[in-house]
C-alpha cells in the first residue's frame, strides 16, 4: 500500500512540492507543467504550494511582500496542507478572494480563512486509497 510522502518541517518544501505535483497527476489527473504548475482537467493552470504548519500557512515573503506563493502568481493556488492524522487537504484559492480576506500587513493566515473562501476542496487519506471533493 502506498502512501504520501509529504514531510512536516523545515527544509522540505522543495520536495514537498515535487512530491506534491506527482500526487495531484497520480490522485486528480492533474498534467504537470513544471515543478511549480500543473494544468487539473476542467480546471486549467494551477501554482502548487504546500504546508504543514498546524494553524495558518504564509501568504507573503518574509519581508512582507506580495511577490511569491500565492500573490505571485496570476493563477490560482493548489494549496496542499498537512494534517495532523496525516491527511493531505487540498484548497483552490483564487488570490483575488485572498486579497479581500486578509489585513494589509498579515503575513500569515488561519486556515479557516482558506476552507471559507476555496473555490474547490479534497481530502485524501494517508495512504492515498481515499478522496473525498468536498467543494
Amino acid at each position: 500500500m502506498s502512501k504520501h510522502v509529504i514531510k512536516a518541517g523545515n527544509g522540505n518544501q522543495v520536495s514537498n512540492r515535487d512530491n506534491a505535483c506527482v500526487l495531484l497527476q497520480d490522485i486528480l489527473g492533474a498534467e504537470v507543467l513544471d515543478r511549480d504548475t500543473v494544468s487539473l482537467p476542467e480546471l486549467g493552470e494551477r501554482h502548487i504550494s504546500c504546508y504543514t504548519d498546524k494553524n495558518r500557512a504564509l501568504i507573503r515573503n518574509t519581508d512582507g511582500e506580495k511577490d511569491s506563493g500565492i500573490f505571485g502568481f496570476s493563477i490560482n493556488t493548489l494549496m496542499i496542507r498537512l494534517l495532523s492524522d496525516g491527511r493531505l487537504a487540498i484548497y483552490d484559492i483564487d488570490p483575488e478572494k485572498l486579497e479581500v480576506s486578509i489585513k494589509d500587513d498579515e503575513k500569515a493566515i488561519e486556515w479557516s480563512v482558506f476552507e471559507r473562501i476555496s473555490d474547490h476542496k479534497w481530502v485524501i487519506t494517508a495512504d492515498l486509497t481515499k478522496m473525498k471533493q468536498l467543494s
